[in-house]
C-alpha cells in the first residue's frame, strides 16, 4: 500500500505555465493508460479503475493550507477477491465483480455513481523530495492539462508546488475536475 502523499493539482492555464518551468528537470517516467473513475456524492473519497488491471480507492484525510493529504486505502488487482469487494461495494454481487469490465458495468448501474472513463498521458519528474507529473487528460471530447505534485512530506510538497508557481491556482483532485468538466 502507498505512503500518505501531500498533492497539489492545478489545471489549464497555471498546469501550462507551470509545465513551462518543468523544462530541463529530470523526466522519470512516462506512460499512456486510461483510468476509469467511480464518482460518488463523497468528494474525499475518490474510486477508480486503473488501467483496467487494479482497483483503487483514495481517500483524502486533511487540507491544509490548500494541499490535500490522500491515503491509497485500497490497491487490488484484477480479479478481486470476494472479501475486496464485500468490504468496498458491500450490496455488490461479488462473483460479477472479477474484472474491470464487470466492475464498470456494475458501476453504470448506480444511479448515484459518476462513471468517467479517462485517457491519461502522463510524464513523471523528480524535483526534490517530491514528483511533478504533467498529464494531458481526455474525458469526452475535452483535452485537459494538469500539472501535479506528490510529496510524502508537507514541506517537500509545500517546496515543490513553489518552484512551480503552482500555489497562485486552486487545488484541484481528479474528482473535483472530472465533475466540473
Amino acid at each position: 500500500m502507498n505512503p500518505e502523499r501531500w498533492e497539489y493539482r492545478v489545471w489549464g492555464e497555471a498546469a501550462r505555465d507551470a509545465e513551462l518551468r518543468l523544462q530541463g528537470e529530470k523526466e522519470i517516467g512516462a506512460e499512456y493508460r486510461t483510468d476509469t473513475y467511480l464518482l460518488t456524492a463523497d468528494e474525499a473519497v475518490l474510486p477508480k479503475i486503473r488501467a483496467d488491471e487494479r482497483f483503487e480507492v483514495k481517500r483524502r484525510l486533511e487540507v491544509r493550507d490548500g494541499f490535500e493529504r490522500w491515503v491509497a486505502e485500497t490497491s487490488a488487482p484484477f480479479p478481486l477477491g470476494a472479501e475486496t469487494v464485500a468490504a468496498l461495494l458491500p450490496d455488490a454481487p461479488a462473483h460479477a465483480l472479477t474484472d474491470a469490465k464487470a466492475l464498470r458495468a456494475y458501476a453504470e448501474s448506480l444511479p448515484d455513481l459518476l462513471v468517467l472513463s479517462v485517457r491519461k498521458h502522463r510524464r513523471r519528474f523528480a524535483l526534490g523530495d517530491a514528483e511533478a507529473e504533467v498529464t494531458a487528460v481526455q474525458a469526452s471530447d475535452d483535452v485537459l492539462r494538469t500539472v501535479g505534485i506528490e510529496a510524502e512530506g508537507f514541506e517537500a510538497a509545500l517546496a515543490a508546488a513553489e518552484a512551480l508557481g503552482l500555489s497562485a491556482a486552486p487545488n484541484r483532485d481528479y474528482g473535483a475536475a472530472l465533475r466540473r468538466s
